[in-house]
């Protein structure tokens, strides 16, 4: 898609130029067929806008945006845009609405799922450890879309399209806009699923604020503007006035002419340069000020456009785009500076070849390339404006991140474990302790200094991505275990090595990885439940071998067979219940 659009921009720009190059041929031509400067003042010429080429790839529709104006005698405003043809329907995605949308969506579910569960927070442990791992996608994330983002500049090379150093910069600029924004989205999704522990209503609530940041707020802002627009004074009223300045001072001069060639007196060309300057000194002036208040009033509304616009990332980065490819506000507000510019000169031309010397049309006003404005890619105060604004976003959304990963996890000292407790008899350190709340709470026994946490963890789908023996060499420093230690009691207690294919190698190396905590108090939470009975006979020496160094276990279930016979019915518990794990099946 980026290459399709930068190609469909480059076509479009192939096209600006040779209008352009048609354009300066007929403006020529035509001031050519002017035999005085009477014709010169009344039909003038026309000046054109050039945007920077930047916009063939942040607007794709730039020949609608080419800005066209007459300059003459006749003191009007007129600024059009030149649609001609075929160019009325060159329109189509531009790289904005590319990287936004797309790349926003998919930066939302990235974060979304930048970890796969609240399993994976668990088995993490470190606050720190989390945020590495979730911002470590991100970052690569953003290489990927930097990457990216440079292959629609590929595309006029080939062409033989250059762009300045300047250009290349603000290209640069805009992109990392983009991607500053994009990564809002990352920050979002990632603090959505935390908020709602891992649910299907995290993937709603985040398709609900995407629609909202990408429709409905840029709508509701160039609805704003429309609005402000509508305390514009009316260009035509202005154009008006102007135009009845200038009759009037007409009619007074020719009455004064219209006498002296009555009563036969000489000095007539002179007393039209006296006129002129009158003109220029006190006519030209009151309009002038009309065309000032004017563009004061353009002015106000931009600056009132920029002050929420850069409030919203989605709107920033998109006008941002606009700015700095030439299509903008600020290349509208100097184009009109440009046109009034060069107006006031070729009336101090007309009024001097016409009023002063009275010659036929001999030198041009202007030359060739004088036909064409060049908008320049430009940086305007919203770009520290919006940036300061997302930075805020991001300063926000990490604190509540944060927030909500030290509530994700936790010691609730409530729940009862005891540290120093001791279970009185060699071997029976077994304690089966059912209760829906002991059951509801125990995954907030993880950080404890001296308690470790032994469950069914749900994070296969991490080993989609990272080795299971580089994820263990992380998990192991980050747990403070000596991975010859950990691999040593997986060999030993589980049977199972890290090079072996086995299916419940992942919960054997978790409960090998937990065990090997120097803790003094283990809790393992139904982690034999749904395993082989191989497992769980490992898993119960294991345990014995702990409880023989003065540890103490907790076994949380809340079903347990009765260890009459094997052909009991299971039975539910709610009390601590003092049994021997080396005789009694866990399942």
């Amino acid at each position: 898609m980026l290459v399709f659009s930068a190609w469909s921009g480059v076509e479009s720009w192939k096209d600006y130029l040779q209008k352009e190059k048609n354009f300066c041929q007929f403006e020529e031509l035509k001031i050519k067929k002017y035999f005085t400067y009477e014709q010169y003042g009344a039909y003038g010429f026309r000046v054109m806008s050039r945007p920077s080429p930047l916009a063939m790839f942040f607007s794709q529709s730039i020949l609608n945006k080419q800005m066209m104006s007459e300059i003459n005698t006749k003191e009007t405003v007129d600024v059009f845009q030149a649609t001609r043809g075929k160019n009325l329907f060159n329109s189509g995605l531009d790289i904005t609405e590319i990287f936004l949308f797309f790349g926003g969506i998919i930066m939302l579910y990235m974060g979304l799922t930048a970890i796969g569960s609240n399993d994976l927070c668990e088995l993490l442990r470190k606050k720190s450890a989390i945020l590495l791992l979730v911002f470590f996608r991100l970052v690569l994330l953003d290489i990927i879309f930097l990457v990216i983002s440079f292959i629609p500049i590929i595309v006029p090379l080939i062409q033989k399209i250059s762009f300045t150093g300047n250009e290349y910069l603000h290209y640069l600029i805009v992109i990392l806009i983009f991607i500053l924004v994009v990564n809002l989205m990352y920050v979002l999704g990632f603090l959505l699923m935390l908020i709602f522990r891992w649910k299907k209503n995290a993937y709603y609530v985040s398709l609900a604020l995407f629609l909202f940041c990408v429709i409905i707020i840029p709508g509701v802002a160039k609805n704003l503007v429309r609005i402000k627009a509508r305390g514009l004074p009316n260009i035509e009223s202005i154009n008006i006035q102007k135009i009845s300045n200038s009759m009037k001072f007409e009619r007074e001069a020719l009455e004064v002419l219209r006498k002296m060639k009555e009563k036969g007196e000489s000095g007539i060309q002179e007393k039209m340069g006296e006129m002129a300057d009158r003109y220029i000194k006190k006519t030209k002036k009151r309009n002038d000020i009309l065309e000032e208040k004017f563009v004061a009033s353009l002015r106000g509304i931009v600056k009132y456009h920029r002050s929420y616009a850069g409030v919203f990332p989605w709107v920033f980065a998109s006008k941002m785009a606009t700015e700095l490819s030439g299509t903008g506000y600020s290349s509208y507000l100097s184009y009109l500076d440009y046109v009034f510019e060069i107006r006031t000169k070729f009336h101090e031309y007309y009024i001097e070849k016409r009023f002063r010397r009275n010659e036929p049309v001999q030198a041009l006003f202007q030359k060739t390339n004088e036909y064409i404005y060049r908008s320049k890619s430009k940086l305007s105060g919203l770009l520290i404006y919006g940036v300061t604004f997302c930075l805020f976003y991001f300063v926000i959304s990490m604190s509540l991140i944060w927030r909500l990963i030290n509530k994700l996890t936790g010691f609730d000292s409530k729940l009862g474990f005891l540290e120093n407790e001791s279970n009185g008899k060699e071997g029976y350190i077994f304690f089966l302790a059912i209760s829906d709340k002991w059951k509801k709470q125990s995954s907030q026994i993880v950080w404890s200094t001296s308690i470790a946490l032994l469950k069914k963890y749900r994070v296969k789908e991490i080993l989609e991505e990272i080795n299971i023996k580089t994820l263990f060499e992380f998990l192991s420093e980050l747990r403070g275990v000596e991975f010859k230690t950990f691999t040593s009691n997986l060999e030993r207690y589980f049977g199972a090595s890290l090079r072996e294919k086995d299916s419940e190698l992942l919960d054997k190396a978790i409960g090998a990885l937990v065990l090997s905590e120097e803790k003094r108090v283990y809790i393992i939470d139904d982690f034999a439940k749904g395993t082989s009975r191989e497992l769980e006979k490992n898993l119960m020496e294991f345990l014995h071998t702990l409880a023989k160094e003065g540890k103490t276990i907790y076994y949380i279930s809340q079903d347990f067979p009765s260890p009459k016979t094997q052909f009991d019915e299971a039975k539910r518990l709610d009390k601590k219940l003092l049994v021997d794990p080396r005789f009694v099946s866990v399942r």
